[in-house]
């Protein structure tokens, strides 16, 4: 894993698209632009890298080809989110939505935890204690072999759940 920078991925959304659409969403109030706002790039950069730690819940990997791919499309979504358009907005919380359905799915985050619906419980003996089938007490039950001295079945008192 390496952990990419701002600028790197920086250098692989200028990969991905044109220089004519990084003009335009980088300096969305100078409609007579005729180069990208490197500052603004790299800042929609840095927020797409902080949205990976919180929604998808990991490092933005820049050898990881899902997430550079991942991470180059929330640039763009971020510099249209900047104009501050409702729907440039409700894309961007789309896309926070997809890092974590998706880009959690594929990485370590996506543990499946224990868990169980059924009703048996976990056995009290303490540990290295023999099991059921090994007691000495069904010594006299096996064909061939000599009742135990050590302990009489069935025990006294009775037969408890966990005996």
């Amino acid at each position: 894993m390496a952990a990419g920078t701002p600028a790197d991925l920086k250098l692989e959304v200028e990969a991905r698209y044109t220089e004519q659409l990084l003009i335009e969403l980088s300096n969305s109030d100078d409609t007579d632009a005729t180069t990208k706002d490197d500052t603004k790039i790299l800042t929609a950069c840095r927020d797409v890298i902080a949205v990976f730690r919180i929604d998808a819940n990991l490092v933005w990997d820049k050898d990881d080809d899902a997430q550079v791919r991942e991470a180059c499309r929330g640039v763009i979504l971020q510099l249209r989110a900047y104009k501050a358009r409702a729907d440039d907005v409700d894309k961007m919380e789309a896309y926070r939505d997809t890092l974590r359905d998706r880009i959690r799915m594929i990485t370590h985050n996506n543990r499946i935890q224990p868990s169980t619906d059924g009703r048996t419980k976990a056995s009290q003996r303490p540990d290295g204690s023999r099991p059921d089938m090994d007691r000495v007490r069904f010594d006299d039950l096996v064909p061939g072999s000599h009742p135990s001295q050590a302990q009489q079945f069935p025990p006294a008192g009775g037969i408890s759940e966990d005996s």
